[in-house]
């Protein structure tokens, strides 16, 4: 999910995070909008975020009828849990594991694995955009605004998160003055993102 202008210190995140803004806070800003306004849909995300996941699901892991594989799991946790023994910051060994979790509807434990990861982010805008969005899932509205926010003081001009922010707040938090504002920059700030400022506008009407 370029979208912002601000000057970071590695180039090589900058090219980075220019893909990461065009997909995957684009595909975030889209399908918050659109399972608020279709909360029925909730429950066939979910259930299509399962047929796509991970080895042992499924196809991809030669499971029963949808239903989870608990040994593969089960492996997949004690290695995880290997990796982040050895390396308690592993970034993608903590969100993996707080997948899984999320998948076996055990929340506290998969909040416990995000936090974790957070605290290890050192600030690192792609992990905070998929931390803003594995809160939102969790229902950690809160959280969601919290990582948000992070981007947004690293990177003040990123339209993508400010439109995030906007719609949590007025959906979920039922902010909508602090909401207004952020869909405003959005709908008035100078960007190319033509489809996000009428997505913002929108908003506002």
């Amino acid at each position: 999910m370029t979208t912002s202008e601000t000057t970071r210190p590695a180039k090589g995140k900058m090219i980075v995070l220019a893909v990461v803004a065009i997909s995957l806070l684009a595909m975030l800003a889209g399908s918050l909008v659109y399972r608020f306004a279709h909360p029925e849909l909730q429950k066939a995300m979910r259930e299509q975020e399962v047929a796509q996941a991970p080895s042992g699901m499924d196809e991809a892991g030669g499971m029963p009828a949808g239903a989870m594989n608990m040994d593969a799991v089960r492996e997949m946790l004690e290695a995880l849990e290997t990796r982040i023994s050895e390396n308690p910051k592993d970034l993608e060994a903590l969100m993996q594991a707080s997948n899984i979790y999320m998948m076996r509807q055990d929340k506290a434990t998969a909040l416990s694995y995000l936090d974790r990861a957070k605290a290890a982010s050192n600030g690192d805008l792609e992990t905070l955009m998929q931390l803003s969005k594995l809160y939102f899932d969790l229902g950690e509205f809160e959280r969601t605004t919290e990582s948000i926010g992070e981007i947004l003081k690293a990177d003040p001009n990123n339209m993508y998160a400010h439109f995030n922010m906007g719609v949590v707040l007025k959906y979920r938090l039922e902010n909508l003055e602090e909401a207004e504002k952020h869909f405003k920059l959005v709908a008035d700030g100078e960007h190319e993102f033509e489809d996000l400022r009428n997505a913002a506008k929108k908003e506002l009407e």
